[in-house]
């Protein structure tokens, strides 16, 4: 596009605006080579290892839709994350996660199911059940966007960035939904922190008639 303008200032004779539209060129060329690939990809968001253990506490309200007195309880959970033999036909690697709930941590914990996490293409998926969802994608830039339900049959939603006002230098977060209204909420965010992972979830299904909700609200915190 840029070579077109300057052959017809070549053959109007104006040297000083062909050496401007030079410097032009190089000037944006520049810029858009500086964009490519950002020098940190933010990986250390998501630090998936081999044999870690993460704690976490997990409040849960319900919601029945006759009682105006929901119901809330206080669990505690735990995930066990090991690395699996990787798959030699694609560039990938399997990590299982299997997970623990308890009400009280010193009377043991319960197996709660196990899930997976696929890293393939610079995505982050994850497997619940037959489910996939790609929770994670990089590099990790504010306001940069994708399909969180890119691997499954469900509708499109796309997740994005946006750094927090608390060390935002370290912090990320993850907003998939964010519908508040008077008589909905759809609400599910995500913290994320350099070198940890995973520190703060909330989920928010509910609907409002009046005085009575349906639906739930549940908050994730590590400790």
């Amino acid at each position: 596009m840029f070579g077109k303008y300057c052959k017809n200032i070549v053959n109007k004779g104006s040297l000083t605006l062909l050496v401007a539209c030079i410097y032009l060129i190089i000037t944006l060329t520049g810029c858009e080579t500086s964009l490519e690939e950002p020098s940190d990809l933010g990986t250390d968001f998501f630090p998936l290892q081999n044999n870690i253990t993460e704690y976490f506490t997990l409040d849960s309200v319900i919601y029945d839709g006759i009682s105006s007195i929901p119901d809330s309880n206080r669990y505690f959970f735990k995930r066990e994350i090991s690395i699996m033999v990787p798959d030699s036909s694609k560039d990938f690697f399997n990590y299982r996660v299997n997970e623990f709930l308890t009400r009280d941590t010193s009377s043991g914990w319960n197996k709660a199911g196990y899930s997976f996490y696929k890293v393939e293409n610079n995505t982050v998926n994850h497997m619940i059940g037959n489910t996939i969802y790609s929770v994670f994608t990089f590099p990790v830039l504010q306001g940069r966007k994708w399909n969180y339900n890119s691997y499954n049959s469900m509708p499109e939603l796309m997740a994005y960035y946006k750094v927090p006002l608390v060390e935002p230098e370290n912090n990320i977060e993850v907003i998939v939904n964010n519908d508040v209204n008077f008589i909905e909420e759809n609400v599910h965010i995500e913290t994320y922190r350099r070198g940890v992972g995973l520190v703060f979830s909330k989920k928010v299904e509910l609907k409002t008639n009046g005085s009575v909700k349906r639906g739930y609200r549940v908050v994730w915190n590590r400790y």
